[in-house]
Protein backbone atom coordinates (compact mmCIF):
# COMPACT_ATOMS: atom_id res chain seq x y z
CA UNK A 1 0.00 0.00 0.00
CA UNK A 2 2.61 2.00 1.15
CA UNK A 3 4.71 1.67 -2.54
CA UNK A 4 1.33 2.50 -4.68
CA UNK A 5 0.40 5.84 -2.29
CA UNK A 6 3.93 7.15 -3.30
CA UNK A 7 3.94 6.12 -7.24
CA UNK A 8 0.48 7.45 -6.85
CA UNK A 9 1.89 10.99 -5.77
CA UNK A 10 1.00 10.84 -1.66
CA UNK A 11 3.74 12.15 -0.19
CA UNK A 12 5.21 9.76 2.34
CA UNK A 13 5.77 11.17 6.30
CA UNK A 14 8.38 9.10 8.03
CA UNK A 15 8.50 8.48 11.26
CA UNK A 16 12.44 7.23 11.34
CA UNK A 17 14.36 8.60 13.64
CA UNK A 18 13.72 7.35 17.14
CA UNK A 19 12.84 10.03 20.12
CA UNK A 20 15.15 7.88 22.04
CA UNK A 21 18.69 8.92 20.96
CA UNK A 22 19.86 7.19 17.76
CA UNK A 23 22.30 7.90 14.71
CA UNK A 24 21.04 9.21 11.18
CA UNK A 25 23.28 6.57 9.55
CA UNK A 26 21.37 3.48 11.10
CA UNK A 27 17.87 5.30 10.48
CA UNK A 28 18.92 5.92 6.78
CA UNK A 29 19.94 2.23 6.34
CA UNK A 30 16.24 1.16 7.92
CA UNK A 31 14.51 3.65 6.17
CA UNK A 32 16.54 3.17 2.51
CA UNK A 33 16.20 -1.40 3.12
CA UNK A 34 12.49 -1.11 3.66
CA UNK A 35 12.05 1.45 0.33
CA UNK A 36 14.14 -0.88 -1.50
CA UNK A 37 12.34 -4.42 -0.23
CA UNK A 38 8.97 -2.69 -1.27
CA UNK A 39 10.56 -2.09 -5.18
CA UNK A 40 10.49 1.95 -4.61
CA UNK A 41 13.26 3.78 -6.78
CA UNK A 42 16.06 5.42 -4.35
CA UNK A 43 15.37 8.50 -6.45
CA UNK A 44 11.71 9.15 -4.79
CA UNK A 45 13.64 9.34 -1.30
CA UNK A 46 13.80 12.88 -2.26
CA UNK A 47 10.33 13.36 -1.85
CA UNK A 48 9.79 11.76 1.64
CA UNK A 49 9.06 13.57 4.69
CA UNK A 50 11.24 12.20 7.81
CA UNK A 51 10.20 12.83 11.09
CA UNK A 52 10.63 11.80 14.94
CA UNK A 53 9.15 8.65 15.34
CA UNK A 54 7.11 10.46 18.00
CA UNK A 55 6.31 13.58 19.69
CA UNK A 56 8.75 15.34 21.56
CA UNK A 57 6.49 16.80 24.12
CA UNK A 58 7.59 14.62 26.53
CA UNK A 59 11.57 14.72 25.76
CA UNK A 60 14.07 16.90 27.29
CA UNK A 61 15.01 19.96 25.76
CA UNK A 62 18.11 18.66 24.89
CA UNK A 63 16.78 14.93 23.51
CA UNK A 64 14.61 17.25 21.50
CA UNK A 65 17.11 19.22 19.91
CA UNK A 66 18.75 16.40 19.30
CA UNK A 67 16.13 14.19 17.82
CA UNK A 68 15.70 17.49 15.29
CA UNK A 69 19.73 17.53 14.57
CA UNK A 70 19.25 13.92 13.37
CA UNK A 71 16.05 14.53 12.07
CA UNK A 72 17.71 17.21 9.46
CA UNK A 73 20.86 14.86 9.18
CA UNK A 74 18.57 12.24 7.67
CA UNK A 75 16.73 14.26 5.36
CA UNK A 76 20.15 15.64 3.88
CA UNK A 77 21.28 12.27 3.77
CA UNK A 78 17.88 10.85 1.99
CA UNK A 79 18.49 13.94 -0.59
CA UNK A 80 22.66 12.92 -1.45
CA UNK A 81 21.14 9.30 -2.07
CA UNK A 82 18.05 10.52 -4.07
CA UNK A 83 20.15 12.87 -6.36
CA UNK A 84 22.99 9.99 -6.88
Amino acid sequence: QVAEAVEAGVTFWAGAVPTSGGDWRTARDRLVGAWQRIGLPVSALADVVVTPACGLAGASPSSAVAAVRTTTDLASALTDLAAG
